[in-house]
Formats: structure tokens, C-alpha cells, sequence
């Protein structure tokens, strides 16, 4: 018998995977990953119940919410696609297909209300990290005590950076239980779970997000071929892609080829600063490795090479086991007394906490010295979390376990700037920050789901882009309403929250763009500007952020009143002797005050100062500053960690914004 052609030989694989029940008689039916068990179906729409067969083979679709079965035929190539209408939300239903006879059968499939979550890693971030404010422990209790609020199901993609359109993903349906619902996105399970508590119906999440990524790795070539700015990028893809070699041998190679080519242009390596009898002449003392904000590091992309000396005794040093770190932003290698002992320049690397194992011998009793190279790719850089962390681990004695703190002070020394690096060698031909990358292999794939609507949560990796991204943005939504047939597809993002980004960018103006994007229909901004963290990009009120996102849903997608479901938008700004006095959106929630700062006024030399302001109707508002006498600006909460004070009578947050008197 000869082999299974590869592309049926995963298409049954991945029915397997799934759930789907299929007959030991005949291995030519399979069906696509998106099908499965505990799937959901958007209700009042048309499924694509798609998959292989043999070659025209007639394939039969029986749905237990349907008075008939469907028919269809397989193509050439053994590929088929019917629709299927869903009708009203409930189940659960069962979904049979047969060809020849071949049977697979796919149980507790629902039809309600099917969303997108896509996005950067606070849409990827979990359930179970969210901690307390999130009461992340009772979410999780509830689920092992099948006290599940509503019915929720989930199917996450699995990351995939393509350089052509995929066809397919990798993933499964998933109702969350105890052993699931901590992995799941915590932004979308709040908003499904909101969603089905508001409908009485089942929601399912198409989870496709990837943390640190772009708004251009998620667009399509073709959008951003119009957009402008990325031709070359796209060019060099589409130039390599047939001749690249993703085997582990081609990418060994490359690997071999960058860190010749690092020792080459790094003096680091050149004049081997790992040594542990370096010269520290021309080396600056620091208090530890942390991440650095401050100058001559505030703005340096490269690497940095840092050394700390450490005792040990005759005994720690037999003992010594792992040297652990927190996560170092973006990649690094480590040595002790000259001794190469790891280092990891993987994707995501960034916020992976290192430890590596140290071999017998390494340490000796008296004094040792650790190096370590920190190559920064973007933002700041260095070691992430408390200086605590960072040790010598020593291997238990009795029940105890010890370490030995890497307690500095550090020295520091600037290797090479990354301009004058080679490209990082890939394991495949593209990455996440790739344009259209994620497009290609993480929604482009799912073109055929039908969708309630999108929920979006990404912009932080694009902070110090905002010029570009108040284009792009809406680019990207107007592409992924072509890509699911749908010119009016509810797009629900959140705004990023504040933080303290330093040189990386002003996220007040990357706010500002974001809010742009509400030009379009059938948008909405979820506004958080009251739960961020100053110290984290991640904030952790994710219940509170997906209850936003439902709210906006109610205004958006059922017609509720916006007044109760949005926050207040500035309208206008007019000039009233020596004060300004603002309107915010009529169809809008009226307006209040919780405080009294984060208001500012210019005149006509551009010059901000703080402003004091008045409530002086509903949706108005008046601002005087006693630097201002001709005031033609204003601008509310204009930096990375803003004061929230202004807010709508339905406890949303207003955005950071700027305005400004008609003709200035």
C-alpha cells in the first residue's frame, strides 16, 4: 500500500486531535481543524463545513438543527467546502459528515455568538496571571466546581509567522474547565463570559494573538502594499521564500554564519570581555543589571556587556547548580570565570526568566565573576524584576536549599550598537514582527469562520509610531472586514493603558490614534486609562477591561443606548474670553469630574499649562489657566502615566485628547 499523501496524512491526524469520530473502515474523510467537538457556530449565519476526501468523491452534511442533509462534492484534489445554515442559538447539537463510508460525527456543537481575540500579550495574557484583581483563584474554583457562569468555549490558534497564506491552524475547542480556564485569555474569557450573561447564549473565542507584535504583522500584503512603507520588507519575503531552508540544518548553519559575524563587528568578542581578568578601565559601575532607562543606556539598541564578582566557599562551590535570572530584555549570553554557559536569543525571549545549569568545576572557593551580555533589540533593555532574584542556585543540603546573590555592584560596558549588526538568523524565513506574517498564518486562515464581530488589544509595541499607526490601524480593520466578507464587522479594541514607556515613545499620541480609528463604523475603544500600572505593561484588571468590551458590544452590536455603554468624546473646543470651553459628543454620557488635575491649556505659542476645570452643563466643560489669557489648545492627560479625572455619568473614563479652537 502505498504512502498517505502528506497534506490527508495531517488532515486525519488533525480530526483525530479533535475529537471527530472517524471510522476505522476508510481513511479518506478528515475535516478541517476549526471543526470539532464543543465547537460554536455563529447563530443566523452560514457554516463552512470544509475538509478532504477522495477525489469528487460526494460528501454528505447531516446537522441535527437541520430537516435535511446537505450534499457536496470533493474537487480534484479532494478538497470540499458546503455551508451550512446555524439558524437561532442553542444546542447542543451533533454535526455528521460522510463520504463513501467514511463518518465523522462531531458532538456538543452550539450555535450562538462567534468573536475574534486577537492582538499582543494583553490579549494573550491568562486567567491564572492576573492574581487578585481579577480574582483569578475564584475563576478557577468556580470551574472545578462546575459553577461555570455561562456557556463559554474556546479554540486557540496556535502562533504561526507565514510568508504565504495558510490554509489551515492548529488548535482545538476547548469548553474551560478547571485545567483550562487559567490559559485562557483573560480579556476575552471576561468579555464571552459578560456577552453570554447580557444574551443567555453560547459565545466562542477564536483566540489569535501573539505578544510583543505589531498592528503590520497582522495586515494582509495587499493592504499594506496600498498602505505604503513596507514594499521592501514584503519584497525581500516574497524573494527568499522558495529557496529558504527551514531545516534544522539550514538553520544550524545560519546560526554558525551570525555568530562569526558577531565576533567580527562586537569587540566584546574581539577582545574577549567574558575573560574574568578583564581590564575594567573602561568599564562604568552600576548597582545591578536591571532594566535600563537611564542615560548613557535611555536610548541604546545594542549590546551591552555587564560582570559582577561574587564569592563563593570551597563547599558552595562544589554545590552550585543553575545561575537563574529574572527575564533579560531581549536576548543574552552567560559566562562564569570564562566559561560559556548558556544564553537563549529565541522569539519572546524577552520575557523568559533564564537558568542556566553551571557544570561541576566552574565555580571556585574565593572570588568568581559573572559576565553577562545583554543584546537589546528595541525599547529598554536588560533584566527584568527585583535584583533579589538574581543568584547562584546551590543544590539542596538536607531540606534546605541556598543560593549565593549576585548583590554587585555590576560594571558595564557598551559592545556594539545594533545598526552595525547582521540580521539575527531565523529558524523560518518569518517572524512575528514580519508585515503580514501573523496575517498569513493566524487570520487568514479563519476567513471562512463567520463572526459576531473582532476584539482587539494591541498597540504597545507600536508607542513611537503613532504617525504611522493613525493610517494603519484603520487600515488593518477595513482588511480583515474584506478578508470575512463583512464591510461592517463590529471592531471592538481597547486603548493601551498607561505606563511608563520613557524613551520608547509617546503613548499619549499612540492613544490619539487609536482613537482615530473610531471614524470608522461600527467601532468602539474600550478606555482603561484608570487601571494602568506605571511599572507594568501589563495591567492586571482584565475582568474590568473585558467588561468594557461587552459593554461596548451592548451599544454596538445590540443597539443599546452608547450613553450607557461608551465614554465621553471631545466634540469641540470654543474660545470664551480667556477661558475654552469644551463639548463632548451628544450621543455621548454626560460628564464629571473625580479630581482635579490632568487638564492644560495653550495660547498661540504652543506652550502648555495646567488648567483648572469647570463643569458647565452635561457634556460641557470650561478651562481656565492664569498662564493663558488667549488660550487656542487644550489637551487632557497627555502623557504615558497620566491622572484620570474626567469621566462619563457611566463610570467609563474619557481618553487622553487633544483639541483645538476652529482655524488654529
Amino acid at each position: 500500500m502505498s504512502a498517505l499523501p502528506r497534506p490527508l496524512l495531517a488532515c486525519l491526524l488533525a480530526s483525530f486531535l479533535l475529537g471527530g469520530a472517524l471510522t476505522a473502515q476508510s481513511p479518506r474523510l478528515a475535516l478541517d481543524p476549526l471543526l470539532g467537538d464543543h465547537m460554536v457556530l455563529q447563530r443566523q449565519a452560514e457554516a463552512v463545513v470544509s475538509g478532504a476526501a477522495d477525489a469528487d468523491a460526494a460528501v454528505v452534511v447531516e446537522a441535527s438543527w437541520l430537516d435535511a442533509p446537505l450534499t457536496g462534492r470533493a474537487d480534484a484534489k479532494g478538497r470540499f467546502r458546503i455551508a451550512v445554515p446555524t439558524g437561532p442559538a442553542g444546542g447542543p447539537h451533533s454535526l455528521v459528515v460522510r463520504a463513501g463510508d467514511a463518518t465523522i460525527t462531531l458532538r456538543d456543537v452550539v450555535v450562538g455568538e462567534v468573536w475574534l481575540a486577537s492582538g499582543q500579550s494583553n490579549m494573550e495574557w491568562p486567567v491564572k496571571a492576573c492574581g487578585p484583581e481579577a480574582d483569578a483563584a475564584r475563576e478557577m474554583e468556580r470551574a472545578a466546581a462546575d459553577e461555570r457562569p455561562a456557556l463559554v468555549r474556546v479554540f486557540d490558534v496556535a502562533h504561526r509567522a507565514a510568508a504565504r497564506p495558510e490554509d489551515g491552524v492548529t488548535g482545538r475547542w476547548i469548553d474551560p474547565g478547571p485545567d483550562e480556564v487559567g490559559d485562557v485569555s483573560a480579556v476575552a474569557y471576561f468579555f464571552a463570559r459578560e456577552r453570554a450573561r447580557a444574551l443567555g447564549i453560547p459565545i466562542g473565542i477564536l483566540g489569535s494573538n501573539w505578544g510583543g507584535t505589531p498592528a503590520h504583522a497582522w495586515t494582509s500584503a495587499a493592504a499594506l502594499r496600498e498602505h505604503g512603507g513596507f514594499d521592501e520588507a514584503l519584497d525581500r519575503i516574497d524573494r527568499e521564500r522558495e529557496d529558504f531552508d527551514e531545516s534544522p540544518a539550514g538553520f544550524a548553519a545560519r546560526r554558525e554564519a551570525y555568530r562569526n559575524a558577531l565576533r567580527e563587528r562586537d569587540p566584546g568578542y574581539r577582545e574577549n570581555w567574558s575573560a574574568p581578568d578583564a581590564d575594567l578601565g573602561a568599564w562604568h559601575e552600576r548597582a545591578d543589571a536591571s532594566t535600563w532607562t537611564e542615560d548613557p543606556l535611555a536610548n541604546f539598541d545594542g549590546s551591552v556587556w555587564f560582570r559582577v564578582r561574587f564569592r563563593a566557599t570551597a563547599e558552595e562551590a562544589a554545590r552550585a547548580e543553575a545561575i537563574e535570572l529574572g527575564p533579560v530584555d531581549d536576548q543574552d549570553e552567560v559566562w562564569i570565570g570564562g566559561r560559556r554557559l548558556g544564553g537563549d536569543s529565541g522569539q519572546g525571549s524577552w520575557n523568559r526568566p533564564r537558568r542556566y545549569p553551571i557544570p561541576a568545576g566552574t565555580l571556585v572557593a574565593g572570588e568568581n565573576v559573572l559576565v553577562l551580555r545583554v543584546l537589546d533589540t528595541g525599547g529598554a533593555g536588560g533584566i527584568a524584576g527585583p535584583a533579589t532574584a538574581n543568584r547562584i542556585v546551590l543544590r539542596p543540603e538536607g531540606d534546605a536549599r541556598t543560593a549565593i546573590p549576585l548583590e554587585g555592584p555590576w560594571h558595564y560596558r557598551i559592545g556594539m550598537k545594533l545598526s552595525d549588526a547582521p540580521p539575527a538568523p531565523r529558524r523560518e524565513l518569518c517572524g512575528p514582527w514580519d508585515p503580514s506574517a501573523l496575517y498569513r498564518g493566524m487570520i487568514a486562515p479563519l476567513r471562512d469562520v463567520a463572526l459576531a464581530g473582532a476584539l482587539w488589544y494591541q498597540g504597545e509595541s507600536d508607542v513611537g509610531r503613532a504617525e504611522r499607526y493613525d493610517t494603519l490601524f484603520p487600515a488593518m480593520i477595513r482588511d480583515w472586514r474584506r478578508t470575512f466578507g463583512r464591510p461592517a464587522l463590529p471592531f471592538l479594541f481597547v486603548q493601551i493603558a498607561p505606563f511608563e514607556y520613557g524613551p520608547r515613545g509617546d503613548s499619549a499620541r499612540l492613544r490619539e490614534a487609536q482613537g482615530r480609528a473610531l471614524e470608522l463604523p461600527a467601532t468602539g475603544m474600550a478606555v482603561i486609562l484608570d487601571l494602568g500600572d506605571a511599572k507594568d505593561i501589563h495591567p492586571r484588571r482584565k475582568r474590568e477591561v473585558g467588561r468594557r468590551l461587552a459593554l461596548l458590544a451592548r451599544g454596538i452590536v445590540d443597539g443599546e443606548d452608547r450613553a450607557a455603554t461608551e465614554s465621553p468624546r471631545v466634540a469641540s473646543a470654543e474660545r470664551d474670553g480667556a477661558s475654552l470651553a469644551l463639548r463632548f459628543g451628544a450621543d455621548g454620557p454626560a460628564i464629571e469630574l473625580r479630581g482635579a488635575g490632568g487638564f492644560e491649556l495653550a495660547g498661540a505659542d504652543g506652550v502648555f499649562h495646567p488648567a483648572a476645570a469647570t463643569i458647565t452643563g452635561p457634556r460641557a466643560l470650561r478651562l481656565r489657566s492664569e498662564a493663558v489669557s488667549e488660550p487656542r489648545r487644550a489637551r487632557y492627560a497627555w502623557s504615558n502615566v497620566p491622572e484620570s479625572t474626567l469621566f462619563g455619568a457611566n463610570g467609563l473614563p474619557a481618553s487622553s485628547f487633544r483639541v483645538a479652537v476652529a482655524g488654529n
